[in-house]
């Protein structure tokens, strides 16, 4: 899968998790926690200085919500 497929592919994943995370009280945590695996991998998908711009154009994350969700990726056992 080519980078710009599978950044096309994460963001459909990442706005579906962040959907979820919203919606699902009881287990936000859970989605928030996939949602920051997703956004991880998708910020090492893109190059320098590309991370913020493709945040902003294809998500529904703002970028203070991302540090957060990947924070919690990250924390998570």
């Amino acid at each position: 899968m080519n980078q710009q497929l599978q950044l096309i592919s994460l963001a459909a994943e990442i706005n579906t998790l962040h959907d979820s995370a919203q919606q699902a009280a009881m287990t936000a945590v859970q989605y928030a926690a996939k949602c920051g695996e997703k956004l991880i991998q998708a910020k090492n998908a893109c190059a320098h200085g590309e991370w913020l711009p493709w945040l902003e154009a294809n998500c529904r994350v703002n970028q203070r919500q991302s540090q957060r969700y990947m924070r919690l990726a990250q924390e998570m056992p």
